[in-house]
């Protein structure tokens, strides 16, 4: 199942951003620490699907808004920042739909794979935010 997941979160994540681990392992052990905590609370809690709506609606509404974050590890030029929005904005687009689809025909496997894609780049354009403006008040 984590494969799929990260197959989903690497491929959005380049062009939108957050949070970027200063070393690959600490990127794996984050990452799979964060992964480990989503699926326990998603089977813990027993996530409805007007939750799951809520989530990814805001998570389209995040990545239009401030897609792509540019962390210090990896700097876009004004064009590449450009071209990365309009890559966020429509592979978003085209997971929520998928989502969407799977959750209407009641695939719920592929769509709880779907569902925990969105939610770590939820994660990590949040946790992108906050170092974003930690910088700026260091500054």
């Amino acid at each position: 199942m984590i494969d799929r997941v990260v197959a989903m979160v690497k491929e959005q994540k380049e062009f939108s951003g957050g949070y970027h681990a200063g070393s690959h392992l600490s990127c794996v052990t984050q990452f799979n620490l964060v992964y480990f905590l989503l699926v326990s609370g998603y089977h813990f809690v027993g996530v409805t699907r007007i939750v799951k709506c809520l989530v990814t609606g805001a998570v389209v509404v995040c990545i239009f808004m401030y897609a792509p974050i540019v962390s210090k590890q990896k700097r876009l030029s004004e064009e590449e920042i450009h071209s990365h929005r309009k890559w966020a904005r429509i592979k978003i687009l085209i997971l929520s739909g998928v989502w969407l689809a799977g959750e209407f025909v009641h695939c719920n496997t592929y769509t709880d794979f779907v569902f925990l894609a969105i939610c770590m780049l939820e994660i990590t354009l949040i946790l992108g935010k906050i170092v974003e403006a930690k910088e700026k008040e260091c500054k």
